[in-house]
């Protein structure tokens, strides 16, 4: 079985948000004006504890907000093993995407 690594901040390698893939993470922050410029331990003016991780897998990001991941929302999709039925992964995916926005 696979081995599952929670995103964790500044974390270099762990399964995707995104696609769900045990991957490098590129860590970036954002400059003064909002771009996403510098390395993550540059010197450089950034927004206090604004942090962006590209996935080298799927080359898409999950942002954070100091230690804690603001997106995306409800993490990796369920995996598709095929001893799950179909309809147990719709459900999953569903409440996965639902739940975090229900507390709002």
């Amino acid at each position: 079985m696979k081995r599952y690594v929670a995103p964790s901040l500044r974390l270099r390698t762990f399964n995707c948000p995104n696609c769900g893939v045990y991957a490098n993470q590129d860590w970036k922050i954002a400059d003064y004006k909002g771009r996403i410029k510098a390395p993550l331990n540059s010197p450089e003016y950034h927004f206090e504890g604004l942090t962006f991780a590209f996935c080298t897998s799927c080359r898409d990001y999950s942002l954070w907000l100091g230690a804690t991941m603001i997106f995306p929302h409800g993490g990796a999709p369920l995996s598709q093993n095929p001893r799950y039925p179909r309809r147990t992964i719709v459900q999953s995916n569903t409440a996965k995407a639902i739940c975090p926005k229900s507390w709002d």
